[in-house]
């Protein structure tokens, strides 16, 4: 706020006095020019600010970008991990049905359950094709 009342006051300086002797113009310049440089100094200084700020921000922008992305790394991770353990699940599952399906489609068990449990009676080669005329 003071550097913009200053600069102001620079740019309304005051004209020399008509009766000021050289010595007070010279006096007059030289608080003018002592003025100029510190509002250049205030800018400066702000600029510099202003620029760290900056810097501060895209380096914070960057690291919460960087977060990020670790973050969903972890959790692409952990279903991986998940999808690879019910995969081995369901190949073990697998495994134990195809063993099921063959013990339970042996020939032998199918003859022994068929004559055993159903009374039916091995085909003869004179009933397979005769008809009851």
């Amino acid at each position: 706020m003071m550097a913009l009342e200053s600069m102001r006051e620079d740019r309304i300086s005051p004209a020399p006095r008509a009766g000021a002797t050289a010595r007070e113009q010279a006096v007059q310049a030289q608080e003018s020019l002592a003025r100029q440089r510190a509002v250049l100094a205030a800018r400066r200084q702000t600029r510099d600010r202003l620029g760290i700020i900056m810097a501060i921000a895209v380096c914070g922008a960057i690291g919460a970008f960087l977060v990020n992305q670790y973050a969903t790394l972890v959790a692409n991770n952990y279903t991986l991990q998940n999808m690879r353990s019910q995969a081995a699940q369901g190949q073990a599952v697998n495994a134990a049905l195809e063993s099921s399906v063959y013990q339970l489609s042996a020939p032998t068990r199918i003859l022994g359950i068929a004559e055993g449990k159903l009374k039916m009676q091995p085909a003869t080669p004179l009933t397979v094709g005769a008809s009851g005329k």
